[in-house]
């Protein structure tokens, strides 16, 4: 009879814990469209996408010049990480290219994100909002 007690204790100890860490993978999931990069907002000629596959560990878009490609190598309820992402190197205009290299180091610095109101904010790991997108 105390086995079944402790294990029943032990499973309802186990669910309420995994509470803190469920991962809004509907919120999350799909296709997003860079607003802001840090507090510039990003003009529709250079305007970089996301693709989040949560089920796959997978994430994949557009720079605004070049396609890239990786994983998601951690992710929990506010921490997300990327593996390093693989890039296509094509030659774009200037301006293009500066957002293109702005976006591609700022996805490096990515600790963390937030989900809200149809946006998600990518965040460094002292949670300083590096990249906003709105879901497309």
């Amino acid at each position: 009879m105390k086995k079944i007690k402790f294990l029943t204790l032990l499973c309802v100890a186990m669910g309420l814990g995994s509470c803190n860490n469920t991962i809004p993978t509907d919120a999350l999931q799909g296709e997003w469209q860079l607003v802001t990069m840090g507090t510039t907002a990003v003009t529709a000629e250079a305007q970089p996408t996301l693709q989040l596959n949560i089920k796959e560990m997978k994430v994949n878009g557009s720079d605004s010049c070049n396609t890239f490609m990786g994983a998601i190598a951690n992710i929990t309820d506010k921490d997300l990480v990327f593996s390093e992402l693989a890039t296509t190197l094509m030659l774009c205009p200037e301006t293009t290219m500066q957002v293109a290299d702005s976006f591609g180091t700022a996805m490096k610095k990515v600790a963390k994100y937030e989900v809200n109101d149809k946006q998600l904010l990518l965040k460094d790991d002292k949670g300083t909002v590096l990249l906003t997108f709105a879901k497309k």
